[in-house]
């Protein structure tokens, strides 16, 4: 089987989501929200969206590709129980704070494949999907780079595209679309 990462052909098309990561479109904390909090990690504000999930509920791929790293909450990191997942064009997703993980690393994984399970884990206050969206080319591309380190961008677009153009969402909502990302309605 091709590795869902590698582009074979010379035709490249653009990188998208493809599938919702939780059971509930609603994003309860908006990327780079709450500067004052995030400053004491050096970041200009919130570095991905939170979504909601109940706890247990199921976390899915955002997109086709690779699990790079599969880590339990026991290592300390802020993220807690996390799911890191390699996408082609440089593109990776981690899904943090999860109860559990359902993949293992160096397994493909597609679209819409259930990954984990939501949890609290690492720094949190209550069970959520944490979603943070990198590219290897952020730091060198300053139309991708906003000022955020560590190559994170921000994945706000690409869930905004996949409620409009995917119909999760009618185009007559498109005017109402920021209530779902200021965590109203």
């Amino acid at each position: 089987m091709t590795d869902p990462i590698e582009e074979p052909s010379p035709i490249r098309l653009p990188f998208y989501f493809s599938a919702w990561p939780t059971l509930h479109i609603h994003v309860t904390q908006p990327f780079a929200a709450r500067p004052e909090v995030y400053s004491r990690w050096n970041l200009p504000g919130h570095e991905g969206v939170d979504l909601r999930a109940r706890l247990s509920e199921p976390i899915f791929a955002v997109a086709t590709g690779k699990v790079y790293q599969v880590r339990n909450y026991q290592d300390g990191h802020n993220y807690g129980t996390r799911v890191r997942i390699r996408h082609r064009q440089g593109y990776r997703t981690i899904y943090a704070h999860l109860s559990s993980t359902l993949v293992r690393e160096g397994q493909i994984v597609y679209a819409g494949q259930p990954i984990g399970r939501a949890g609290s884990t690492g720094n949190s206050s209550a069970a959520h999907l944490h979603l943070t969206l990198k590219n290897d080319r952020a730091a060198r591309g300053r139309e991708l780079y906003i000022g955020y380190p560590y190559e994170i961008i921000d994945p706000s677009p690409y869930l905004h595209w996949l409620q409009v153009g995917a119909g999760l969402v009618d185009s007559e909502d498109v005017d109402d679309f920021d209530h779902v990302f200021t965590g109203g309605g």
